[in-house]
């Protein structure tokens, strides 16, 4: 039975291919989660810019209602 441990750890433990191969999905996790936390920013800051879009033109909709009757009125006044 030892044997087969010491074959069974030869082949998954003791091979170098296997190691680079561990280190290799370690660094490609790593990268994963670099891109992953990049992306997780860059949809927050557009959510932001986004919101803040619609709020400025908000503002600028309402300031248009303010001031339309008021130009309604006075077209209707030079028309008469």
């Amino acid at each position: 039975m030892d044997v087969y441990f010491q074959v069974l750890y030869k082949k998954y433990e003791g091979n170098p291919s296997l190691l680079l191969s561990k280190v290799q999905d370690t660094e490609a996790q790593c990268e994963f989660m670099r891109q992953r936390e990049h992306l997780e920013r860059t949809v927050a800051s557009l959510k932001r810019q986004v919101l803040k879009g619609s709020l400025s033109q908000r503002g600028e909709h309402d300031k248009m209602m303010e001031v339309m009757p008021q130009v309604l009125i006075t077209k209707q006044a030079s028309f008469t």
